[in-house]
C-alpha cells in the first residue's frame, strides 16, 4: 500500500566536520527556553553558514516536524558576522501553534544544514498549556459576560470564562519578544455547567452510542452537499448535506477539493488531501458488515492448492534481489537494505522477493517500471502494469517529495513473485537527504513493507469476496500489524531509542482522540470490509482511512499485544491465517470475535491517554 511516510530524524549537535576558519551557527529565539506557551505564536530565529544555508529543519520532541521558511532580514546578524555572505538576510520565522501540543514539557529543535552538509542545533523546552480544542473557531466561541479578573504584577488573572462551551480560569502574563500577552496558565472549572450557545438546527444525535452525548456543530458551517444517494444514508441529514467547511477555511480548498467521490485527477486530489482538516463532518451512520465465516469456493481451494505446491506459504532458498536506481546516494541504498534483510532474518525470506529503489531521475525510473512490468505481470498484462502500478513508480521520480511505498503479491503468476516498491525520502527540492534520521526511516519503511510480503505469503485462499474465509484482509489489520511490527524492529535493533517509540505510541493515542472529535462515530469497524472502505471514503476522503488504517491499526496491534503476546500478533496469528482466514484466525489466537474485540476496544479508547497507557504496558511514560 502506498502511504506517506512520516520522517523521523534525531537532533544532533554536529553532522560532519566544519573546518576551523568555516562559520556555522544557528540561534533558536523563539521558542524561549523555560517559558509557558499556547496558542498560536512565533517560532523564529537565524542561521548563518560560511558555505551558505541550504535549509532549516525543525523537531518537535526529536521528531522531524517541517521545514521553516529561510532567509528573512537579520540586519543585526549582518552587522555581527559581516564576514559570512547573506548574514543579513539569515532569518526564519513563522507562526507556530503551539496548542497542537499536549499539554506539559516539550522540545523544539531547529537545525541547520549547510550546503555542505554539516549541521548545528539550537534547542529550547518549555512547557505548554491548552483548552480541550486544540483550536478555538467561530465568532461565538469566547464569552467572558461572567469572566472576573484580578491583576498582580505583570499577570493578569481571569475567572470563569467560557471557551468552546467549557468554563476555565486562566493566567496571562505579559511578553516583550510577542509585544503582547500570553495565556500561561488554563485550568478548567470542573464544577461549573459548560453552556452551548449553539442552536443550530443541524444539530444530530449520536445515535451509534446510547451513552453519548448529542453532537453539536461548530458555528457558520458552509454545508455541502455531496449528492449522495440518500437510499444509503451516511448522517443523519436526509439531503446528504453531511460535511461543512469550517468558518476560516481557506477559498483554495473550497475551490479545489472535491467530496463524496467526485471525479478527480489524482495528482490534484492528492495536492489538496489536507483540506479535509479545514471542514466538519456529522456523525458517521456506519454500513454493518456480517463478519462471518463463508465456505470456500473451488477457486479458492484451488488457489490454495497451486500456492502452496509453489512454496507461497514456505521460506525460499533464493535471495532477495535489489533494483536500484543509479541516482540514489549509496548510503540510502545500504539503510534500505539494511532494514530489508534485518526483516527477513527475523520473519523468514519469503518470496522469491525483488526490491526496486527508486530515484528522481525519470528515465531511471522508467526503466526499473518496466522491469517491475516485466516481474510481475505476464506479457499480455504488461500494458496494464505501466498505465497502473507502472505510472505510480514514475509518479514517485517526478511528483512525491520521497518516503512512498508500495508492496506487489504477484500470486497468480507461474511461479508466484513478490515485489517491493520505494522511493526514499527527498525534500521539497526533490533532493535525497543522508541525514542520520533519514537513513532511519529508510530502514523502517523498508522493514514495514517485508511485513507486507510477511503477509502475503500467509494468504494462499485467494480470489474471495468480503465476507469470505479468505483474501481480503481488512486494512487495519493490514497496515495496523506492519506499523507495529517496524516500530517492534525498530527498538529491538536501536535503529530507535526506546523513548522515541514510546513517543509514537502516545502521539498516535492523541492523534486517535483528535480523529473522534473531527469524525464522530467512525472507527476501524467502518473498513471492515472494501464495500464499507469505499464508503467511507466518498465520505472524509483518503486521510481519514489513513489514520484508521496507521494510528488506529498500531493501536490496536499494541492492545492486543498487552492482551496476548509478541509472538501471538507476530507469528501465531499469521501461522493460522494461512489455515482459517483472517476473522477466524483472530478468534483462534485472541480468544474473541472480531465484533467483540471491536467493541472492547472502542470502549479502551474512551478512556484518557494516561489511563491507556498502562494498559499498554507503558508505565513509565515520561514526555
Amino acid at each position: 500500500m502506498r502511504y506517506r511516510l512520516v520522517v523521523l530524524s534525531f537532533i544532533m549537535s554536529f553532522a560532519g566536520a566544519v573546518h576551523a576558519t568555516d562559520v556555522l551557527r544557528i540561534m533558536l529565539e523563539e521558542p524561549v527556553a523555560g517559558e509557558i506557551h499556547g496558542g498560536v505564536g512565533n517560532l523564529r530565529g537565524w542561521a548563518i553558514a560560511t558555505d551558505g544555508i541550504d535549509k532549516i529543519e525543525i523537531m518537535i520532541d526529536g521528531v522531524y516536524a517541517f521545514d521553516a521558511p529561510y532567509g528573512g532580514a537579520r540586519g543585526d546578524v549582518g552587522s555581527a558576522f559581516p564576514e559570512v555572505a547573506n548574514a543579513s538576510e539569515s532569518g526564519f520565522s513563522l507562526a507556530y501553534a503551539y496548542s497542537n501540543l499536549s499539554p506539559g514539557s516539550h522540545t523544539i529543535s531547529a537545525v541547520a544544514h549547510t550546503l555542505e552538509g554539516d549541521t548545528q542545533t539550537s534547542s529550547a523546552t518549555f512547557e505548554t498549556v491548552r483548552f480541550k480544542q486544540s483550536f478555538i473557531s467561530g465568532a461565538d466561541a469566547v464569552d467572558l459576560a461572567a469572566t472576573s479578573c484580578t491583576v498582580a504584577g505583570d499577570e493578569i488573572s481571569a475567572s470563569n470564562a467560557l471557551i468552546g462551551g467549557d468554563r476555565y480560569d486562566m493566567v496571562l502574563d505579559w511578553r516583550t519578544a510577542e509585544q503582547g500577552f500570553e495565556i500561561i496558565k488554563v485550568v478548567e472549572d470542573v464544577n461549573a455547567v459548560s453552556v452551548d450557545n449553539d442552536s443550530d438546527s443541524d444539530t444530530a444525535d449520536d445515535t451509534a452510542d446510547d451513552n453519548a452525548a448529542a453532537w453539536q456543530p461548530p458555528a457558520n458551517v458552509e454545508w455541502i452537499e455531496y449528492n449522495f444517494n440518500v437510499t444509503d444514508t451516511f448522517c443523519d441529514d436526509p439531503e446528504g448535506f453531511c460535511a461543512g467547511w469550517l468558518e476560516n477555511a481557506s477559498q483554495e480548498c473550497k475551490d479545489n477539493y472535491q467530496l463524496g467521490g467526485s471525479p478527480q485527477n489524482s495528482q490534484t486530489r492528492l495536492q489538496y488531501e489536507s483540506c479535509v482538516d479545514e471542514m466538519v463532518f456529522k456523525p458517521y451512520i456506519s454500513s454493518v458488515a456480517d463478519r462471518t465465516t463463508t465456505p470456500l469456493t473451488d477457486a479458492q481451494r484451488s488457489n490454495a492448492a497451486t500456492l502452496q505446491s509453489a512454496g507461497w506459504d514456505q521460506p525460499v532458498s533464493q535471495a532477495v534481489q535489489f533494483r536500484v536506481a543509479a541516482d540514489i546516494p549509496t548510503p540510502i541504498v545500504e539503510a534500505s537494505k539494511e532494514g530489508m534483510l534485518a526483516a527477513i532474518d527475523l520473519l523468514g525470506n519469503y518470496g522469491p522477493l525483488r526490491v526496486y529503489l527508486v530515484g528522481n531521475d525519470l528515465d531511471l525510473a522508467d526503466e526499473l517500471a518496466n522491469d517491475f512490468c516485466d516481474y510481475n505481470y505476464r506479457p499480455d498484462e504488461k500494458s496494464r502494469c505501466l498505465a497502473d502500478q507502472g505510472e505510480s513508480i514514475r509518479e514517485m521520480a517526478y511528483i512525491y517529495p520521497g518516503g512512498n511505498g508500495f508492496q506487489q503479491s504477484s500470486w497468480n503468476l507461474a511461479p508466484p513473485v513478490q515485489s517491493f516498491v520505494h522511493n526514499p525520502y527527498a525534500d521539497e527540492n526533490n533532493q535525497h537527504s543522508v541525514a542520520e534520521g533519514e537513513l532511519v526511516s529508510d530502514k523502517i519503511v523498508n522493514a514495514h513493507e517485508y511485513f507486507h510480503v510477511y503477509q502475503g505469503a500467509h494468504n494462499i485462499h485467494r480470489g474471495a469476496d468480503d465476507l469470505s474465509f479468505g483474501w481480503s484482509t481488512t486494512r487495519w489489520v493490514e497496515e495496523g500489524a506492519a506499523v507495529y511490527f517496524e516500530q517492534f524492529i525498530s527498538a529491538r535493533l536501536g535503529w530507535q531509542t526506546e523513548q522515541v517509540v514510546k513517543n509514537r505510541v502516545v502521539n498516535d493515542l492523541k492523534a486517535m482522540k483528535s480523529f473522534a472529535a473531527r469524525f464522530p462515530d467512525i472507527s476501524i469497524r467502518d473498513v471492515d470490509t472494501s464495500a464499507q472502505t469505499s464508503r467511507l471514503l466518498s465520505y472524509c476522503g483518503e486521510l481519514c482511512i489513513g489514520a484508521l488504517q496507521y494510528e488506529f491499526g498500531h493501536i490496536a496491534f499494541r492492545y492486543l499485544e498487552a492482551k496476548t503476546s509478541q509472538d501471538a500478533v507476530l507469528f501465531n496469528y499469521w501461522d493460522e491465517y494461512t489455515h482459517l482466514g483472517w476473522a477466524e484466525a483472530f478468534n483462534k489466537v485472541f480468544g474473541q470475535s472480531v465484533a467483540e474485540f471491536y467493541t472492547e476496544f472502542e470502549t479502551f479508547l474512551l478512556l484518557s491517554v494516561e489511563e491507556q497507557l498502562p494498559i499498554l504496558g507503558i508505565d513509565d511514560y515520561e514526555p
